[in-house]
């Protein structure tokens, strides 16, 4: 990820019925509709509950390796000189509001932040995080969710143009639901929309549009275990890029879900997935144990194929994790965490893309905190590292990120 000139701001255009309308103004006036039908089909009343969440939050980081870079001869010069490490403060404030209705519950966050470098003033830059949506409930027997959101924030300049700013923009729009199709048999769908905006390593414009149509259908019926079938439809259309790319991807399975006792469960999914220009088994593996009273240990596996976020080429991705979480205390938890993803990139067509043949195997180590001072004061100090070997010399890279984040919130 890269940048040091900060693109410069586009006129708006007008609206024909007056002051024109941004993302966010369009995303809500899509979604009122779908919003308001449970609310007008449901029945009862019930009164209203509202919860009004304000918070602000204030995280101090040092990144050793801003640039995401091999060596330091291929950090950016930035008015004359080289910096590959540097402070980054990160002030947010924001608010989490739901407001209970009857079973309807709307839900929105707002949240405004500003990046600033202590040694690269031209990284510095402003972001948002907000959205909203419904939780509805009908008859008791169907429930769902609608949401959007829209994220624009800093982003890791591993695979990006360092000539920008590296801003990412990030646009969800999502429906689910789930239904009883009889007392032991439950029904699950939902559609989602994902549309990134991120300055890749030469593709500076480049955007990946998502959407992702998905069923499921379980028997519920056996005691602590519930086992199912899925199946989705992914198309995947990349802008900006010398090629373009279009992906379809077709996907189905198995799953399980078993809760062994009280103190363990596991998921399991297996299943296969065709895409062009990569496919195969896929499928994923979590276990979850608590191991006394205070400390519990989680492990994963998962193989999947997937978009790359920066370049429009397949992933197949397989990896693990393993973590640790230590409650020492009602008021202060710890955790480690470590994971693995070895990553084998695919061409969509004949023609070679800047990512052809690449093969990464990237490591991460987390070690962090929450320690709640009052009950309305959290610190989390977190320390992180991450290492990435490839088979492409210029993507390798290494480096800590050490952060303390203070967050204060009223209820």
């Amino acid at each position: 990820m890269t940048r040091s000139d900060v693109p410069g701001s586009v006129p708006a255009r007008s609206h024909p019925h007056g002051a024109p309308r941004n993302r966010g103004q369009r995303l809500l006036i899509t979604l009122a509709p779908a919003l308001a039908l449970p609310v007008l089909v449901g029945s009862g009343v019930a009164e209203a509950e509202t919860t009004f969440i304000p918070y602000v939050s204030s995280t101090t980081s040092y990144d050793t390796n801003i640039y995401r870079v091999t060596d330091k001869s291929q950090v950016p010069v930035v008015q004359g000189k080289q910096v590959d490490a540097d402070f980054i403060f990160n002030n947010a404030v924001g608010v989490d509001a739901s407001y209970l209705l009857a079973q309807q519950r709307f839900f929105v966050k707002a949240e405004g932040s500003r990046f600033n470098y202590l040694n690269i003033p031209s990284l510095n830059q402003n972001a948002y995080n907000y959205g909203g949506g419904l939780d509805w409930t009908l008859f008791g027997r169907i429930k769902g969710t609608l949401s959007g959101t829209e994220v624009k924030t800093r982003a890791s300049f591993a695979d990006r143009d360092t000539t920008r700013l590296n801003t990412q923009q990030t646009t969800t729009l999502g429906a689910t639901t789930a239904f009883l199709l009889t007392n032991d048999v439950n029904f699950n769908a939902g559609y989602n929309v994902r549309i990134l905006q991120t300055p890749a390593r030469n593709a500076p414009t480049l955007r990946l549009d998502e959407r992702t149509s998905s069923a499921a259908i379980n028997y519920i019926g056996i005691n602590r275990l519930s086992a199912g079938i899925t199946g989705s439809y992914t198309t995947s259309n990349y802008r900006g890029t010398a090629e373009n790319n279009r992906f379809k991807q077709y996907s189905g399975g198995t799953q399980v879900q078993y809760v062994a006792s009280d103190i363990s469960n596991f998921a399991l999914t297996l299943g296969y997935s065709k895409r062009q220009g990569a496919s195969g088994v896929t499928g994923g593996l979590n276990y979850r144990r608590e191991l006394t009273g205070k400390t519990s240990a989680n492990f994963a596996f998962l193989r999947a194929v997937e978009s790359f976020d920066a370049g429009d080429n397949s992933i197949i991705s397989t990896g693990g994790s393993a973590g640790l979480v230590w409650a020492a205390t009602s008021r202060i938890e710890t955790t480690l965490n470590y994971s693995y993803t070895d990553s084998v990139f695919r061409d969509a067509t004949a023609a070679p893309t800047d990512f052809t043949g690449r093969r990464d195997q990237a490591h991460a180590v987390n070690l962090g905190a929450a320690y709640e001072a009052r009950d309305w004061l959290v610190l989390s100090p977190l320390v992180t590292y991450a290492r990435r070997d490839s088979n492409v010399p210029i993507s390798n890279y290494d480096g800590f990120v050490f952060s303390m984040q203070v967050r204060a919130q009223w209820k």
